[in-house]
């Protein structure tokens, strides 16, 4: 009886290569749309995202050629951030995506990407006991105008 990889060649690559394809990111839940984010990433854009677990905060950030130009909290109480230490959101949302796939204390870890620029728009787990989320609320491309992103907490 013929054997797949006996019966041709160019099948059998091919069903190497569909089960590569299908088997999904599960050792870089990240990977695709890291690599969606690297092709379509706009030179400027402006993020709003919020954080809820332990504190519940938002904050708006403009970014430039991949830096942080301006930020700012806007609730629980509106402020200018120091932009000197803050690393760029996008990255920094796929790192920590992968941390908590990583994190053996966080549990249900659930994700979804724009489909567009690939960048992560929601993200949450339970980690030891507590629930963890982070959400875009707004995502601007081509600007790094804050104002330009219709605040409503």
């Amino acid at each position: 009886m013929p054997t797949l990889r006996s019966s041709s060649p160019t099948l059998f690559l091919f069903a190497a290569w569909l089960c590569v394809a299908c088997g999904g990111d599960e050792g870089d839940p990240t990977a695709k749309s890291r690599a969606t984010w690297a092709a379509e990433r706009p030179t400027s854009y402006v993020i709003e995202e919020c954080v809820r677990g332990l504190g519940s905060w938002c904050t708006q950030t403009a970014v430039t050629d991949g830096r942080v130009m301006r930020a700012r909290e806007i609730s629980p109480e509106p402020r200018e951030l120091d932009v000197s230490e803050l690393s760029e959101p996008i990255e920094a949302r796929f790192d920590e995506i992968d941390t908590l796939h990583e994190d053996s204390d966080c549990h249900g870890v659930r994700q979804s990407f724009d489909p567009s620029y690939g960048y992560p728009n929601f993200y949450e787990a339970y980690c030891r006991t507590e629930p963890f989320e982070n959400r875009v609320r707004c995502f601007l491309a081509d600007t790094n105008d804050l104002d330009a992103c219709p605040s409503a907490e």
